[in-house]
């Protein structure tokens, strides 16, 4: 929920609520069966599994622009780190205009 909220997605307890005794027919506050109970867990496993995709994907981005704007800087600053990297790391070279 706090994902989906994040991303403009507005859902509440109580609205789950609602729509798990849609989903399970109850009329009045009862206890779920064990059928129900798996159902939810099934479905909450999937969504951490498709969650935990989307997280790789979205640390892999992040850590692309971060290597770019380090690259970006160490330019401007005249380092290049990012050429040959076993051999000048770190060194000074000519800024460039």
């Amino acid at each position: 929920m706090l994902a989906a909220h994040r991303f403009g997605g507005r859902a509440s307890f109580v609205s789950f609520a609602r729509a798990w005794d849609r989903f399970s027919g109850a009329r009045r506050a009862r206890p779920a069966t064990e059928r129900e109970v798996r159902v939810l867990e099934m479905h909450l496993r999937e969504s951490i599994e498709r969650a935990s995709a989307d997280l790789g994907e979205a640390i892999a981005e992040h850590q692309a622009l971060v290597r770019e704007r380090k690259a970006d800087e160490a330019a401007r600053l005249g380092l290049d780190w990012t050429r040959d990297r076993g051999t000048r790391r770190g060194r000074a070279t000519e800024p460039t205009p």
